[in-house]
C-alpha cells in the first residue's frame, strides 16, 4: 500500500510537469521536455540518464528532485529541507526515494523505505551546493530501494545531480560545508558499524543515533552533549548534559544501557560548519534488567548537525 501512494504521488508531480510543459511547448512551438541541468545513476550497474525531466523544486519545507526518461522510468527524491547537507534514506526516517518503471508488468515504484532493514533498502542523499543566484542545486546519491509487492530491489549507484534548476522556496541551509558522517565502537570488543547514523539538536543539546540492524534484532548507541560544546574532555554519566547510552535486543526483549562512567572527548567543533569529531568510551549499566555491564570502547564519531 505504501509503495501503492508513492507511486500515486510520483506520477502526479511528474503528469503535472509533463502537462505543464506540453502547454508551453504548444504556445511556443518547441518540444515538451523539460531537462535544465543533469540528472543521472545507474540502476543495477545500467547507465540511466533523465533525458525527458529532469527538475526540482523546493516548497513548504520539503525539497523534491524528479527525473523522467524516454523509455518511462522516472526517479523521485523527496526530502525534508535541511538545504546543502547529507540525508541517510531508510525504513525510520522521512526522507525517501523512489524509482518506478511503468514498462514492468508490475509498475508499483521500489522505495529506500521499503523491506525490513539495510539489506533490503536505504542509503543517502547528499547535497553538496544550492546556487541561490542561478536557482540550481547539486550533490549525490546513492542507495538500495525495494518492492515489497514482489520483494525485488533495485542498487542505485553513482547518482548524481548537477546544476538542476529549482523553483519555489529559498533552502534553509544553501551553502555550508558536508562531511561524511563517520561512527564506529567496539561492544564487548565486538565491532559496531552502524547502518544508520541520525543527528538531532533540540532544547540547546545535540543527540547522536547510531543503529545497527540484523533481521529482528537492533543495537543502538547513543551520545547525548550540549550543544555549545568545546574541544575538551567529558565525563558520562548516567544522567545530566553528558550521557552515553546503549540498546540491544528485538521487538521481544532486550536491555538499556546508561553509563556509569566513561569518557567523552571532543577533539574539534567547528560550529560554523556545524561539524563535530570526537572520541569516547564508557561502561553501561542494564536499567531495565540484570545483564552484564555493557564495554563500549575505541568510540568515534564525526558527525555534522543542521
Amino acid at each position: 500500500m505504501k509503495q501503492l501512494i508513492r507511486l500515486l504521488m510520483c506520477w502526479m508531480v511528474i503528469s503535472s510537469i509533463v502537462s505543464c510543459q506540453k502547454e508551453l511547448s504548444e504556445e511556443n512551438g518547441g518540444n515538451p521536455s523539460e531537462v535544465n541541468g543533469t540528472l543521472k545513476m545507474k540502476v543495477d550497474g545500467v547507465q540511466w540518464i533523465a533525458d525527458k525531466i529532469a527538475t526540482a523544486s523546493i516548497e513548504n519545507g520539503t525539497l523534491t528532485i524528479t527525473g523522467l526518461d524516454n523509455g518511462g522510468k522516472s526517479l523521485h527524491i523527496e526530502l525534508a529541507d535541511n538545504g546543502a547537507a547529507n540525508y541517510s534514506l531508510n525504513q525510520q526516517t522521512v526522507d525517501y526515494a523512489t524509482v518506478t518503471d511503468t514498462k514492468e508488468a508490475n509498475p508499483v515504484a521500489y522505495a529506500t523505505d521499503g523491506g525490513q532493514n539495510a539489506n533490503d533498502a536505504g542509503g543517502e542523499v547528499i547535497v553538496t551546493n544550492i546556487d541561490q543566484t542561478n536557482k540550481t542545486i547539486s550533490g549525490t546519491f546513492s542507495f538500495k530501494v525495494y518492492r515489497d509487492a514482489d520483494s525485488k530491489q533495485l542498487v542505485i549507484t553513482e547518482g548524481s545531480f548537477e546544476n538542476l534548476k529549482y523553483t519555489g522556496d529559498e533552502p534553509s541551509n544553501p551553502g555550508g560545508s558536508v562531511v561524511t558522517p563517520t561512527f564506529s565502537v567496539k561492544i564487548d570488543g565486538a565491532g559496531f558499524t552502524p547502518a544508520n547514523l541520525n543527528i538531532q539538536r533540540s532544547s540547546s543539546m545535540i543527540v547522536i543515533t547510531a543503529t545497527q540492524t540484523a533481521g529482528a534484532s537492533a543495537k543502538v548507541v547513543m551520545l547525548t552533549m550540549p550543544e555549545a560544546i568545546t574541544a575538551g574532555t567529558y565525563d558520562l554519566q548516567t544522567s545530566g548534559s553528558y550521557i552515553g547510552s546503549y540498546a540491544g535486543g528485538s521487538a521481544t526483549g532486550g536491555s538499556i544501557f546508561l553509563s556509569i562512567s566513561g569518557k567523552l572527548t571532543i577533539t574539534e567543533h567547528d560550529k560554523t560548519n556545524k561539524v563535530i569529531k570526537g572520541t569516547f568510551f564508557f561502561e553501561g549499566k542494564d536499567q531495565i534488567g540484570s545483564a552484564p555491564n555493557a564495554q563500549l570502547t575505541e568510540g568515534a564519531f564525526t558527525v555534522q548537525y543542521q
